[in-house]
């Protein structure tokens, strides 16, 4: 089961990226992070709340602009993306597949950081899932 606490990224389509940050900077206080995945734009978002006795800290929700959009809205194909943090991928985008949905790709290997997967559900919604590479040798 995922919980929809494990949200860790979402990835938002822009057409221009410099109106793109003026605007999360100007409204929602997000900031151009110095980090570097692919040609993503990271920004710098607070830590989210705890969310009571039962729920550990959530940590930072990362945040990225992804250049290049050309159509953004409803006739468009450019949507946002909420990405799960998981443990096993490879069996959700088994289950995916298995109820309706397709595996868009994945694994992609992100150096340093962890891979990163793309499944839809039968409505072509997207979602990512996340698994972070292993600090153990």
């Amino acid at each position: 089961m995922i919980s929809p606490a494990a949200i860790c990224q979402i990835e938002i389509p822009v057409s221009d990226i410099e109106v793109s940050l003026q605007f999360y900077e100007h409204v929602f206080g997000w900031r151009r992070s110095p980090a570097e995945i692919q040609e993503y734009v990271v920004l710098e978002t607070p830590e989210a709340p705890n969310l009571g006795d039962s729920a550990a800290s959530c940590g930072a929700i990362g945040v990225s602009l992804i250049p290049g959009a050309t159509s953004v809205g409803r006739s468009g194909d450019a949507h946002t993306v909420l990405y799960f943090r998981v443990d096993d991928p490879e069996e959700i985008a088994r289950r995916a597949v298995t109820f309706g949905g397709t595996k868009r790709f994945g694994p992609r290997k992100v150096p340093s950081y962890g891979e990163i997967w793309r499944i839809t559900d039968p409505d072509g919604n997207q979602f990512g899932l996340f698994k972070a590479v292993s600090l153990d040798p």
